[in-house]
């Protein structure tokens, strides 16, 4: 059963802008249709008689093509572009080899830089390995074009020293604009999935964490309970004491449900003065316990406004789940039934909605228990 964190992310991943996805998508399909030009470039160099084709391929191959599978498997589940990637920069690679010789070529930081930055975008942690493989791809070219003589091994090595310097600071441009990324990333998931005046999930970020709960329960066996809270008379709050005395009683309750709840109890703002609990691991005697220890709790330290000696009071629906195949819209909607049953019994007061099955008909029943 997994945390409030990844319960969060679950949702997260169901609702959040995804913008670097569509990006990273994007950059799949250009360099799926830059493959069969690349793939004309390698045969010309083949053509050429450029002979060092294999070593090359595989030596770019073997640095970078475990950091890309990794990359794009976890975020488009794909191996084509991997191919394209590979293609496009050996393509390069050999274009510039071609052309202008390996003493002045720059196509191999070129490749380095292109394919390191991908795994470096994932973990910065590999900024390290790219530049080690970047000194071995240097070091294994020197060696293969037959460097002989101490003063051209001395040259390649001023070269080596060149390129790593400029492959550093170009990865160290990438790991800035992948931290700016992230935090514009987190902000954009906190806005998706967060109440702006709590800071507890929405409604939407909710429901789908409510809906990993449920499926986690259900897979395992096991009961959960869904908890609706509303608070009574909000709406006499506000027109009397104003939004600001009502908004610091919202996020009073928060705060204090916040500190009662488990880690792994998803809490969440279902409405303007409405909120659900859905709670792992529990059934009835310990949701009633649960939403009887909330009622009390708001009852006796949360005022209708400052300097007021009139507590606010709060009406509680519970509903289990996971015990019977029931979509958690169903057991949300019980919560909710016995929530309203609490409100028009005089409020103030928790009330749980169980899941009767009539045995002549096998049919579902609801009734109301106090």
């Amino acid at each position: 059963m997994g945390t409030i964190q990844d319960l969060q992310r679950q949702a997260t991943d169901a609702i959040a802008p995804q913008s670097g996805a569509l990006d990273q998508r994007l950059l799949c399909y250009v360099l799926s249709a830059g493959t069969v030009l690349c793939a004309l470039i390698v045969c010309l160099a083949l053509v050429s008689g450029f002979f060092l084709i294999p070593t090359l391929i595989a030596l770019a191959a073997m640095t970078h093509l475990g950091g890309l599978f990794i990359y794009y498997r976890s975020h488009l589940g794909s191996r084509w572009p991997l191919w394209s990637f590979l293609i496009v920069n050996s393509g390069l690679l050999l274009l510039d080899f071609h052309l202008s010789g390996w003493r002045n070529s720059i196509a191999l930081p070129a490749m380095i830089v292109m394919t390191g930055f991908l795994p470096l975008i994932s973990s910065p942690k590999q900024l390290p390995f790219t530049l080690a493989s970047a000194f071995a791809m240097f070091a294994a070219m020197s060696v293969m074009v037959g460097l002989t003589e101490f003063e051209a091994q001395r040259q390649a090595q001023i070269r080596i020293f060149e390129h790593l310097l400029l492959a550093l600071g170009l990865t160290a441009i990438t790991a800035v604009t992948k931290a700016t990324y992230d935090k514009a990333r987190r902000q954009a998931e906190t806005l998706a999935t967060t109440d702006p005046l709590t800071g507890i999930l929405n409604r939407r970020a909710f429901l789908e964490a409510a809906e990993a709960v449920h499926r986690n329960a259900f897979r395992a066996g096991t009961e959960y309970c869904i908890i609706s809270l509303d608070i009574d008379h909000f709406k006499q709050i506000n027109d009397t004491f104003g939004h600001a005395a009502g908004d610091t009683v919202l996020i009073a309750l928060c705060d204090l449900v916040q500190n009662l709840k488990r880690a792994v109890d998803v809490w969440g703002r279902v409405g303007g003065e409405e909120f659900a609990l859905a709670v792992p691991a529990t059934g009835k005697e310990g949701g009633l316990h649960f939403a009887e220890k909330i009622r009390t709790e708001i009852c006796r330290t949360i005022k209708m406004h400052e300097g007021s000696d009139t507590a606010v009071t709060v009406s509680i629906g519970v509903a289990t789940g996971g015990h019977v195949e029931e979509p958690i819209d169903a057991v949300i909607e019980r919560a909710d039934q016995a929530l309203y049953s609490a409100k028009n019994g005089g409020r103030n007061k928790v009330v749980f909605q169980p899941l009767r099955t009539d045995p002549a008909h096998g049919e579902v029943r609801v009734a109301a228990a106090q």
